[in-house]
């Protein structure tokens, strides 16, 4: 990437937020060569032991915002939830990635494209070179509990696993 091209990245970046999360803030950990992006009108929302975890690719928090646009991007994660970013991820604006108390969001490398939004109660795989198109919904649990005539929970949140190369699109 030559000097320009980095100066014009660095323009279009939350430059305080870059700083903090990738440097300073103990719920961002590297280890590979990635970075977290944050662009301007990224909103992350991190909850005490919340962790991510980023490998060799970067993580682009509202790359595409359109000019003049204050779209926003969303990352919450609630206590000790894990965004594990193996190679890259792109979350295009208006999108949400959403992830309740220890559970956990595993990309290898994916495209999040408007409106789509990730919300896991347990777990959720996605694996490499995969999109998701706009306005898919990918959920792991319905989030309201039905309970039986024994008090037991009888619609638990189960594992959703997407393998690589896989396009989901809207219908």
């Amino acid at each position: 990437m030559g000097f320009f091209s980095k100066l014009r990245l660095l323009s279009k970046l939350s430059l305080g937020k870059f700083i903090y999360y990738n440097y300073f803030s103990g719920h961002v950990e590297r280890i590979g060569k990635g970075y977290l992006l944050p662009y301007k009108n990224s909103v992350i929302e991190m909850a005490d032991g919340a962790r991510i975890i980023i490998g060799d690719g970067h993580l682009a928090v509202n790359p595409n915002r359109p000019s003049g646009s204050h779209a926003e991007a969303f990352i919450r994660m609630r206590e000790n939830a894990v965004l594990r970013v193996h190679d890259s991820l792109s979350l295009a604006y208006k999108a949400t990635i959403e992830i309740h108390k220890d559970a956990e969001v595993e990309v290898g490398s994916a495209f999040i494209n408007s409106d789509a939004v990730v919300l896991a109660a347990k777990k959720i795989q996605i694996g490499h070179g995969c999109l998701i198109s706009r306005m898919v919904f990918i959920f792991d649990a319905d989030h309201h509990p039905i309970y039986n005539e024994a008090g037991e929970q009888i619609n638990q949140p189960k594992p959703v696993i997407i393998g690589d190369h896989v396009w989901i699109g809207l219908q």
